[in-house]
């Protein structure tokens, strides 16, 4: 599961008494129960924002990302 590999990222690098926060898109598989649940108990705060619309508050993603992103599907 997606939800546990990151947790374990995010927890390389913090201290375990600190909160995090994590911003998602809101695609549907971001509402899964049991991964929401692995974050709370994990202190890790997350900010679901509309679908199609982490580029106005995820300046990479209108960036870097998007470039590469381009450049990836042009071959």
């Amino acid at each position: 599961m997606w939800s546990l590999k990151l947790i374990e990222e995010i927890n390389k690098h913090r201290d375990l008494n600190d909160y995090s926060l994590l911003l998602l898109d809101g695609h549907s598989s971001r509402l899964n129960e049991v991964t929401m649940y692995n974050f709370a108990v994990n202190r890790i705060v997350v900010l679901i924002g509309p679908s199609q619309l982490t580029n106005a508050w995820q300046a990479n993603d209108s960036g870097f990302n998007k470039a590469l992103k381009e450049n990836i599907l042009k071959g």
